[in-house]
């Protein structure tokens, strides 16, 4: 089914109290269409993400010690979207790296239309890319990657998620793209045990976290493998 939308331009109305905060910019946002990439950023939304409205804030929020990398990839993916020029807000006693977005009209925007509670949005699960693109957004941030066992090579991908419906979510997208996922509902937490699966989440899913990369190919002792495209 074809997805295709016109984008949409926001602005902020003139009876809006303006924010407190010297660099908030009550200017038009344009939400862009439906694509991978738009998925890609609603999955790292959902799974790093917050906005709130006073001050008018959206931040991703990441480790500054092990994502600072990831972190410059996701202000240009917010650069590619919205034409906005993310902040990188660092924090190094709490080791961690915000990209922060100041812009009234796209909070809002996010509070009535983007809802985490509501799990995986409709248009995300009616087209494969674009469901491997929000999978790809979620397991960068949420996931992590670790060895099961020390004398072997097997490698584990974890997911830990307290919202049961992103969780379930999750879980039924994973299946449906090939994978055999185990989700563990009283632990918060779905997994991508079988060696194989991992290897081909690595190969088809991709990464755009190198912290995951790295750490994959390092636990895997196999640097002939191709390593997904960063």
């Amino acid at each position: 089914m074809k997805q295709h939308r016109h984008s949409n331009t926001l602005s902020d109305s003139n009876s809006v109290k303006k924010p407190d905060v010297a660099h908030s910019h009550p200017k038009a946002v344009t939400i862009p269409r439906h694509s991978c990439d738009f998925a890609e950023f609603l999955g790292i939304y959902f799974g790093d993400g917050s906005a709130r409205e006073n001050p008018p804030v959206l931040a991703i929020s990441l480790s500054l010690s092990e994502e600072k990398e990831y972190a410059l990839f996701v202000s240009g993916l917010i650069k590619r979207l919205f034409n906005i020029s993310a902040g990188l807000a660092e924090n190094r006693k709490v080791d961690n790296i915000q990209v922060r977005i100041y812009r009234v009209s796209l909070v809002r925007f996010f509070h009535k239309n983007i809802r985490k509670e509501s799990g995986f949005p409709y248009w995300v699960k009616r087209k494969l890319t674009y469901l491997m693109a929000f999978l790809r957004g979620i397991i960068d941030t949420e996931g992590s990657v670790y060895r099961v066992e020390r004398e072997k090579k097997r490698i584990r991908i974890e997911i830990k998620m307290y919202n049961k419906k992103l969780l379930q979510d999750l879980f039924e997208a994973l299946k449906l793209l090939g994978f055999r996922p185990r989700i563990y509902v009283r632990r918060n937490r779905v997994t991508i045990a079988r060696q194989d699966d991992v290897d081909r989440y690595f190969n088809k899913v991709c990464s755009h976290n190198p912290k995951h990369v790295k750490r994959y190919l390092s636990l895997r002792e196999d640097h002939s493998l191709n390593a997904p495209v960063v």
